[in-house]
Order: structure tokens, then sequence, then C-alpha cells
């Protein structure tokens, strides 16, 4: 998973010119990748943020974190609004307007 996500914040840092990447993420706690709940992130909000946070300091990229419900989340990416997600799961209705990250293209 932290090869994929290095991979997925490499693309949107290239075609960033101020590197700041918008991502949302559910207002719903998902332990063990991230905690808190009603858009409260704790002090150490999980795994998956923290690796975010440490992959896109490390392109030089700051992230702009927001928590929301997944049913806006979803309009948000389809409509550009915001960067990416985490722990979105796949499917091919989704894949029609959102980039996966797939192993070997499929």
């Amino acid at each position: 998973m932290t090869r994929h996500l290095f991979i997925v914040l490499a693309l949107l840092a290239s075609s960033a010119n101020a590197c700041v990447i918008t991502l949302a993420y559910n207002d719903i706690s998902a332990p063990p990748h991230y905690f808190g709940d009603a858009g409260k992130t704790p002090k150490h909000p999980g795994p998956a943020i923290e690796l975010v946070d440490i992959s896109a300091a490390k392109l030089g990229c700051k992230i702009v974190w927001q928590r929301k419900p997944l049913k806006r989340i979803l309009r948000e990416l389809e409509t550009n609004t915001i960067d990416a997600t985490l722990a979105l799961s796949y499917s091919t209705s989704r894949a029609n307007t959102m980039a996966y990250p797939l192993k070997n293209g499929a």
C-alpha cells in the first residue's frame, strides 16, 4: 500500500506547480488506518494519514486534509473539487471517473 500511495502522490505532485494536494477522507474512523469521528482528527490520526504526510514532505508537498462524508468525497472527486482520497475500494463504476493504483494496469 505504501508504494502505491507514494506513486499516487508523485503523480499528483508532478502536475501541481505549488505542490499543494487537497486530500479528503471519511469522517468515520477506519481503524487501524485512521482514527477520529465526526470530522475530529486526534493528535495521532493513524498510519494512513501519517504515511501520506511523510511521503508528501519527502516530495516537498503540502497536504490539505479534509474530513467529509463518503458521498460528498465521491461527488467532489468526480467534480475535481478535491485531488484524492484514502481507503476507497475499487469498483468499475468509480474507475470510470477516478484513477486507482493498479498492478500492471489491470
